[in-house]
């Protein structure tokens, strides 16, 4: 656990959260007043028992679970880059999945003025696979450039998939099919990748 990193991160997020916005009362009185939540209302909007927050804010909860972890990040809006410094702070490891479904699922419209500025043969997927960016010379390579709408369906289903990757049984199928299992993993819920699987077993 890198206890310093997490109580920067965890402090200055929480401080960015309005009690108000969450229906507490604001303080009146003297004194000063900390900005942001309270370790207590962590607490209590989490529905947790009272000094869970302050044990993993101060690093004196070894091994925290990781929808201790989540809950956190989604109450303190965490994007997914603060996702994985979160986790990797706290458990000295990777998240066990996107924390948004929405994560790796859009791009930046940059990318396709990168890609049309490669010259060669170049492709965006999301994390379903689904193909959102390509550049002409990757149009090419298909008949009437009519792209498949998902590179893992293509590749591991389409008898043009298989007919165009030369070797497809020994160089891509070996290849392909862990990267499918391993989208699986980190997006189990994932009906594109669900679908896929299904399509695979059965063929």
């Amino acid at each position: 656990m890198n206890k310093k990193a997490l109580r920067a991160l965890l402090r200055e997020r929480r401080a960015l959260i309005d009690p108000v916005s969450h229906g507490f009362e604001r303080p009146t009185g003297q004194g000063r007043r900390a900005p942001g939540l309270s370790q207590h209302q962590v607490d209590q909007l989490l529905h947790r028992t009272l000094g869970t927050y302050h044990r993993l804010e101060s690093g004196s909860y070894p091994n925290p679970p990781t929808d201790l972890l989540r809950d956190v990040a989604l109450l303190f809006g965490l994007d997914e880059q603060d996702w994985v410094s979160l986790c990797r702070y706290a458990i000295l490891q990777d998240p066990p999945g996107p924390l948004h479904q929405s994560s790796g699922k859009e791009i930046p419209a940059f990318w396709q003025h990168a890609l049309d500025c490669m010259g060669q043969m170049a492709y965006v997927s999301d994390a379903s696979w689904d193909l959102i960016a390509y550049n002409d010379e990757f149009a090419s390579m298909f008949p009437d450039r009519r792209v498949p709408t998902n590179t893992m369906r293509w590749m591991l289903l389409e008898p043009q998939g298989r007919r165009l990757l030369l070797d497809w049984h020994n160089a891509w199928a070996p290849w392909v099919l862990p990267q499918l299992r391993a989208a699986l993993a980190s997006r189990p819920d994932d009906g594109t990748l669900q679908q896929i699987e299904k399509e695979v077993l059965t063929d």
